[in-house]
């Protein structure tokens, strides 16, 4: 029998602000195919906006990508990959 893993709004919103550029919401959530393609999206774009101005556009769709997750994150409509749902508070459920 398997314990299922609590995770936690707060840290999901956190990690979303934070790093979220880098997919680490998307890991933390378990949505690990989407955290990889983030990832190298963030890499990509941030590449292409350091060789010529029209890299930028792509990297200013990226950041579109990072803030509506960070959004959808915060309002709790991305979810754990599990269907779990958050935990509101560390402990004090």
């Amino acid at each position: 029998m398997s314990k299922s893993r609590t995770y936690y709004h707060d840290t999901a919103v956190l990690l979303a602000a934070l790093v979220g550029g880098l997919g680490a919401d998307r890991f933390y959530l378990r949505h690990f195919f989407s955290g990889t393609v983030k990832s190298l999206c963030f890499m990509g774009s941030f590449y292409l906006a350091t060789q010529d101005i029209s890299g930028v556009l792509w990297f200013v769709a990226f950041c579109v990508w990072w803030v509506s997750d960070s959004w959808r994150i915060y309002k709790g409509r991305l979810v754990p990959a599990d269907g779990s749902g958050y935990s509101d508070a560390y402990g004090r459920d």
